[in-house]
């Protein structure tokens, strides 16, 4: 593909090294998919980061469920945007469900668009929580608020929830084969913050980063679909406040 720019979106290469100014995405006047990766250096970065403020909204982001069968799927499943409970202040994006399956999946997913097509990138995330889920409170099989674990997952392809030959419902991205279900999902760890029982459970923040296990190669559109939620053994309400994300894109070069 051979894009032709005007003279005055062309920069000299020499230029994008020397201007801090200049955004932090490859300009190139002849460019060809093969080649993209090449063009992402030290000095000319194709890195990107996106991030998103629940307290200012939650604007195209779309909620979803997996991990259930017929006769198990949730009932009051939630994604709403509302005020923190006490001691908490200000709004967050509050996403709620009773897990009957005891293996519940509740998640959400937003399009982002900037990475450079055809580069292959990594993913670093920094996930602010707000939540109630506590190590002490356990339910009639033994598990506690300890085995709800904030998910992730970058992709190119569009999450979306489908019915495997198995009868449970599950992430598009997930593989069966036999009984051996193979998941690239990433578990970032527990959402756990207090040890108190059932009855005084309190509310807190935590913060969860890590690196997630998809690289991704950017389409022609250089979008990618960052999904987020909490997978869940658990079997009573689940509680969860989203507060703000960092999705860290990282050019492979």
């Amino acid at each position: 593909m051979i894009e032709i720019l005007s003279a005055s979106q062309w920069h000299p290469p020499y230029l994008e090294a020397e201007n801090t100014t200049i955004p932090m995405k490859c300009a190139v006047v002849i460019s060809f998919a093969s080649l993209f990766a090449s063009h992402c250096s030290t000095t000319n970065t194709c890195d990107t980061t996106f991030e998103q403020d629940f307290a200012q909204g939650v604007t195209e982001w779309v909620g979803g469920l997996s991990d259930y069968t017929s006769s198990n799927a949730p009932t009051d499943a939630a994604w709403v945007a509302e005020s923190l409970p006490s001691p908490g202040s200000g709004t967050a994006y509050h996403l709620s469900v009773t897990n009957r399956s005891q293996d519940a999946l509740i998640w959400t997913k937003k399009k982002f668009t900037g990475l450079e097509p055809g580069v292959t990138y990594s993913f670093e995330v920094n996930v602010g929580v707000f939540t109630n889920a506590s190590t002490g409170c356990a339910d009639s099989s033994g598990a506690t608020g300890s085995d709800t674990h904030l998910v992730m997952l970058a992709d190119a392809t569009e999450p979306t929830t489908v019915l495997m030959s198995d009868g449970t419902n599950r992430l598009n991205s997930d593989t069966l084969s036999g009984t051996t279900l193979t998941r690239t999902i990433t578990d970032l760890g527990s959402i756990a913050v207090g040890t108190g029982d059932c009855s005084s459970l309190t509310y807190a923040s935590k913060k969860i980063n890590g690196t997630l296990k998809q690289d991704v190669v950017a389409p022609s559109d250089g979008s990618v679909w960052v999904m987020m939620g909490v997978d869940a053994k658990y079997a009573g309400k689940i509680e969860v406040f989203f507060q703000s994300v960092t999705v860290s894109a990282k050019a492979r070069v």
